[in-house]
């Protein structure tokens, strides 16, 4: 086999790798996409509600009533829910960091949502 042939297959190695490569990261980012489109679509009218009366329940005043406050609201939770997909893309579920600073922070939360159930009844 000759110089040129050699360097012909092998630039053809690395452009086959390449695009293997490139079209295996757009396609990821596809799927990453597409699972924070469902779950942005996923919540219903229903489970907004129950999200807006749990915050005026919490405090926030008027954010039922007032449609300002209620869409300034809604804007900011999509934007979390935004960063919160795109920390998922970026892997940091994996993180044993986080596993343990995610399950304290959900157990806070059930405490503190049972504590009002308990303070209401």
């Amino acid at each position: 086999m000759s110089k040129k042939s050699l360097i012909f297959i092998l630039a053809l190695i690395v452009a086959v790798g390449g695009g293997a490569f490139v079209w295996r990261t757009q396609n990821a980012r596809a799927k990453d996409a597409r699972i924070e489109a469902e779950i942005l679509k996923k919540l219903s009218a229903e489970e907004i509600n129950l999200v807006l009366e749990s915050q005026a329940d919490s405090g926030i005043s008027g954010i039922k009533e007032n449609a300002d406050t209620r869409r300034a609201f809604l804007k900011a939770m999509r934007e979390y829910l935004a960063l919160a997909a795109q920390a998922r893309r970026d892997g940091l579920t994996e993180e044993a960091n986080f596993k343990i600073n995610f399950e304290y922070k959900k157990n806070l939360l059930l405490a503190g949502l049972y504590k009002a159930r308990l303070s209401s009844e």
